[in-house]
């Protein structure tokens, strides 16, 4: 529980500097990864475990994070958003 507790803050911390720091021009928004990348020492039963209750059925990568980033900074137009890159968990 503490974990989705804090993850709704981190987007409620969101929206609200994005209100606040708007005015400024200054855009906040948050990047929610899912399951990117195996822990070291992951076991492959661990591993295949998180890709069965993935619905794109695997992990991310890195460059997924960075082409959420590079998506946000093309943009200036986008504040106040939590992108979800985790292969579709949040929807399951």
């Amino acid at each position: 529980m503490p974990y989705y507790v804090a993850k709704a803050g981190i987007i409620a911390l969101t929206e609200a500097l994005a209100l606040e720091l708007a005015p400024d021009h200054i855009l906040v928004n948050a990047i929610a990864p899912g399951p990117i990348l195996a822990a070291p020492g992951t076991t492959d039963d661990e591993s295949t475990a998180v890709e069965s209750v993935t619905p794109l059925g695997r992990w991310g990568g890195e460059m997924e994070i960075a082409k959420g980033v590079l998506a946000l900074l093309d943009s200036d137009f986008i504040t106040g958003e939590t992108i979800r890159i985790d292969g579709g968990r949040h929807v399951k």
